[in-house]
C-alpha cells in the first residue's frame, strides 16, 4: 500500500477540497508524482476532475474524468466505471448539455448492474436516483416526480451499513434536494424541515454541501418575508463560497441576493448582483458552446505529456537492454547470483519492490485464473471492508476474510497484492498503524494510555507485535511517536 498517496488523497478529497481549492490543486499535482499504478493515477485524474468542476472549469473537469474513464475501462475497474460515468453525467448536466448527461447516467446504471451482488451496488443505485432527481429539477421542473426519485433513493438507506463513512453526506444530499423540491412547490415549512435535517446529518464535518443548504434556507426565509434571517443565511453561504470558490454557489447566491436587495429596496445592490448573475450565466453558456473543442485540446495536451513520459521511459529501457549484458558478464565474475537481484527492480504494475517480498506472489498472480468480474467484486468488497475498518479485528486472518467475502484465500492474496502492493499481513499492519498514528495525533487521551492498551485498540494481539509493526512502518517505536506528538502539542 502506498501510504503517502492514500493519506494525501484522503485529506484532499475529504477536507481541503471543501475549503481551499487552490491548495487542493497544488496538492493534487504533487499527488500525481507519487502515484504508482493505474488505479492511483485514475483516482488522481478524478480528484482533479472534481476540483475543476467545483471551480466551474467544466471542460477541464470533463477532460480529466474522460482520462480516468479510459483507465477504468482498460483495467476493468467496474465500480469506478460506475462512479466516473455518474460524474460525467452530473458535469454534462451542469454544462447545459442534457443529452450527453442522460447518456452517461444510463451508462452508469448499466455498469452498476454488473455489480449487483457487491456491497457498493446499493449506494450507487441511491446516487443514480439522486441524479435522476437533479434532471427532473433542473431540466423538467417536475418537482413531484423528483420527490418520488428521492424517496426511491431513501429506500436504499436501509440496505446500507449504518456506519458507512459516506452515509451522512448522501443522506444530507437527499434531504437538501427534498428541501429544494418543496420550496419550488411552495411548501415552505416542509422545505425548511428537510433543510434542517440535511444540516443535522452533516454535523460538524465540512463536506461542501453546507452552503447549498444555507442558500436554500435563505430562499425559504425570503418567501416568508423574514429578511433578516434570509440575509444571515446568505452571509453564511457567502463565507463558504469565499473559501471554496464553488461556481454553483456563486451563481445561486448572486441570484438570491439580487432578489433580496430588490425586496428590501436597495436598487443599487440588486443591480450589481443581477449583473454578476447574468455575467456568470453567459460564461456558463459560452463554456457549453466551446466545451467539445476545449476538451479535445486538454486531452491532447495531457496525452502528449504522457507520451513524452512513455518515450523517455522507452529510451531508458533501450539503454538498459544495451548495457545490462555487459553488466551481467562482469558481475558474474564476482558473484554468481547477481542476475536475480538486477532484474527484480519492479513488479508488473510498475511498483518498486524486492524479490524476497514479492516474487512468490508475482508468480502466483501470473498463474492464477480469476475472472475480471470476480476480481472487480473482491476489490470492491475489500474497499468496503476498509471503510468499515475491518482491519481492527485482532482475530482477523486471510481465511476469515475469504469466508466473509465467499471466495478463497488465493483470490484475496491476488487482489491485495495487485491493488495494494503488499502481502496480506503487511497490508493489514499498514492499515492498523496508519489508523493508530491518526488517532494518537487527533485524540489527546491516547497519549496517556499504555502501549499494551493501544495495541489491543488497533488490532494487535500483543505489545511486541504492535511495537515491531510500528517501527517497521513509522520508523520509530510507539513510545517515541507519542513523545513526539506530546512535544508538538505543547509548542
Amino acid at each position: 500500500m502506498n501510504l503517502e498517496f492514500d493519506s494525501v488523497y484522503t485529506i484532499i478529497a475529504t477536507e481541503t477540497s471543501a475549503t481551499d481549492l487552490e491548495l487542493s490543486f497544488r496538492r493534487t499535482d504533487s499527488l500525481m508524482k507519487v502515484a504508482e499504478n493505474d488505479f492511483q493515477i485514475m483516482k488522481t485524474w478524478m480528484l482533479l476532475a472534481t476540483l475543476h468542476r467545483r471551480s466551474g472549469e467544466l471542460a477541464e473537469a470533463l477532460a480529466h474524468a474522460t482520462l480516468a474513464s479510459e483507465l477504468a475501462e482498460k483495467n476493468k475497474f467496474y465500480n469506478w466505471q460506475v462512479r466516473i460515468s455518474g460524474f460525467l453525467s452530473t458535469t454534462f448536466r451542469e454544462a447545459d448539455l442534457p443529452d450527453e448527461a442522460r447518456h452517461y447516467l444510463q451508462k452508469a446504471e448499466t455498469a452498476n448492474r454488473k455489480l449487483e451482488k457487491t456491497s457498493g451496488y446499493h449506494m450507487v443505485q441511491l446516487m443514480i436516483h439522486q441524479e435522476k432527481a437533479y434532471f427532473l429539477i433542473d431540466e423538467d421542473q417536475d418537482y413531484t416526480a423528483a420527490i418520488e426519485e428521492l424517496h426511491n433513493a431513501n429506500a436504499y438507506y436501509d440496505k446500507l451499513p449504518p456506519d458507512l463513512p459516506s452515509m451522512n453526506l448522501t443522506k444530507a444530499t437527499t434531504d437538501q434536494l427534498l428541501g429544494l423540491c418543496y420550496y419550488y412547490l411552495g411548501q415552505f415549512s416542509l422545505s425548511k424541515s428537510y433543510y434542517d435535517a440535511s444540516l443535522k446529518s452533516l454535523g460538524d464535518v465540512q463536506y461542501g454541501l453546507e452552503p447549498f443548504v444555507w442558500l436554500g434556507m435563505g430562499d425559504v426565509m425570503m418567501e416568508q418575508r423574514d429578511y433578516d434571517s434570509a440575509f444571515e443565511y446568505y452571509e453564511k453561504a457567502n463565507e463558504a463560497r469565499k473559501k471554496s470558490e464553488n461556481f454553483q454557489i456563486k451563481l445561486g447566491l448572486h441570484k438570491s441576493l439580487a432578489d433580496y436587495y430588490n425586496a428590501v429596496g436597495n436598487d443599487e445592490e440588486a443591480y450589481l448582483h443581477q449583473r454578476e448573475y447574468t455575467s456568470l450565466l453567459k460564461e456558463r453558456r459560452a463554456v457549453a458552446r466551446n466545451i467539445s473543442g476545449e476538451m479535445l485540446q486538454i486531452l491532447k495536451d495531457e496525452k502528449e505529456n504522457t507520451a513524452l513520459l512513455s518515450r523517455a521511459f522507452f529510451i531508458i529501457i533501450v539503454i538498459l537492454i544495451v548495457l545490462i549484458p555487459g553488466i551481467l558478464l562482469s558481475k558474474r565474475k564476482i558473484r554468481g547470483d547477481t542476475t536475480r537481484s538486477i532484474f527484480i527492480f519492479s513488479n508488473k504494475n510498475g511498483r518498486r519492490g524486492s524479490e524476497s517480498n514479492s516474487s512468490e506472489e508475482e508468480r502466483a498472480e501470473n498463474s492464477l485464473a480469476i475472472s475480471a468480474e470476480t476480481e472487480a467484486r473482491v476489490l470492491t468488497e475489500i474497499e468496503a471492508l476498509e471503510e468499515k475498518e475491518y482491519y481492527l479485528d485482532s482475530n482477523l486472518s486471510m481465511s476469515s476474510v475469504a469466508t466473509l467475502l465467499e471466495t478463497n484465500t488465493k483470490y484475496i492474496a491476488y487482489v491485495i497484492h495487485k491493488y495494494r502492493s503488499q502481502d496480506f499481513t503487511s497490508y493489514i499492519n499498514s492499515l492498523r498503524i496508519e489508523k493508530a498514528m491518526g488517532e494518537i495525533r487527533s485524540n489527546p487521551d491516547n497519549l496517556n494510555y499504555k502501549i499494551s492498551y493501544l495495541a489491543g485498540e488497533f488490532g494487535f494481539s500483543s505489545h511486541a507485535s504492535f511495537t515491531n509493526a510500528f517501527k517497521k512502518i513509522a520508523g520509530m517505536s510507539p513510545s517515541q511517536f507519542i513523545n513526539q506528538v506530546r512535544k508538538e502539542t505543547t509548542v
